[in-house]
């Protein structure tokens, strides 16, 4: 079925797509199973039953891997999601998923922001908030290249907040609001990853709306819904 522009960019269309195949049994011509109900999909199953879906998953939502964590540990006890966690390991990845192409390391990282999702809320969602302050000019006299080229500087701290490289999410920078993501990673850097320099998609018209902004001031980066939505404003 045809989808409308920006449909599949949207993490709440793609998480209830997800949540339908989780819950149903997919059998092929020959009748057999190809997914219980209630499991995850594996990449080849998810490739069978929704093509499509997979492809969100891997273009915009950081791969199969990664969405697996914001799904499946969302409303889990520390307990089970320790439990999960170690079943993943030892059951649902063979060898060459876990150590081929860095994939131990991201499934760790999943891992982390999750505990660290689970160590900062419970049902009701606390804001998290970052500063980041705007750096001198790297050359004397020169502008900032955060204020010649509209860019966001990312600091440790915000790398962790937002939701990874090029994974696009909503930003309202001071009542401007528009579509961006994470940029300016080294060749080869995965999406999702927290290795991203700057924001720089819809920063200038910020920049052009606070115009007094100086090296030294500081921004706040706050977090409104994790992964999907984000407030900037001046300090």
């Amino acid at each position: 079925m045809r989808r409308e522009s920006g449909y599949w960019q949207d993490w709440g269309n793609v998480e209830r797509e997800l949540k339908v195949v989780i819950g149903k049994r997919y059998v092929d011509e020959e009748e057999k199973v190809i997914k219980k109900k209630g499991e995850f999909p594996t990449h080849e199953q998810l490739r069978k039953i929704d093509f499509g879906l997979l492809n969100a998953i891997t273009r915009y939502h950081g791969g199969l891997r990664e969405v697996s964590g914001r799904v499946v540990f969302a409303n889990m006890t520390p307990k089970d999601y320790a439990r999960e966690v170690s079943d993943r390991l030892l059951k649902l990845y063979s060898t060459d998923e876990l150590f081929g192409q860095g994939g131990l390391m991201e499934f760790y990282a999943m891992v982390d922001r999750n505990l660290a999702s689970k160590q900062t809320g419970s049902r009701q969602h606390k804001h998290r908030m970052v500063e980041i302050e705007l750096p001198k000019a790297l050359e004397k006299g020169g502008a900032p290249s955060w204020s010649e080229y509209g860019l966001l500087p990312l600091n440790t701290e915000a790398r962790t907040l937002l939701p990874g490289y090029r994974v696009p999410f909503q930003l309202n920078a001071n009542g401007i609001s528009f579509e961006t993501y994470e940029t300016s990673a080294p060749g080869g850097t995965r999406r999702g990853s927290r290795r991203a320099g700057y924001v720089a998609k819809g920063m200038r018209e910020f920049y052009r709306h606070n115009p007094g902004l100086k090296p030294g001031h500081v921004l706040v980066l706050e977090e409104i819904v994790p992964g999907k939505r984000y407030a900037l404003h001046v300090k």
